[in-house]
């Protein structure tokens, strides 16, 4: 799985442990996940930080979906990123 958020997939993103990663789609949901394999919008969190993003820290999920943004702009256009996903984070 390529990621244009990580570089080093052997560790979590957010923490560096490398112990019990879970692959986090960033722009996450039913429709979506595809979607973030497809442009590389994954990364790896261990379990503990995957449980904060989902369950417990809005803000967190927010900034990384601000963070796979603009990635994904620097790589695509602009307007693709709202056909594609159907939200603005910035």
């Amino acid at each position: 799985m390529k990621s244009i958020m990580q570089t080093d997939m052997s560790k979590c993103y957010l923490c560096g442990a490398i112990d019990n990663l879970h692959v986090h789609h960033v722009i996450h949901g039913t429709a979506n996940r595809k979607k973030s394999d497809k442009y590389g919008l994954v990364i790896r969190v261990c379990a503990y930080h995957h449980d904060i993003i989902h369950n417990h820290d809005s803000a967190l999920d927010l900034a990384l979906k601000k963070t796979a943004q603009r990635e994904f702009e620097k790589r695509y256009d602009h307007f693709e990123f709202m056909e594609v996903f159907g939200k603005n984070y910035l």
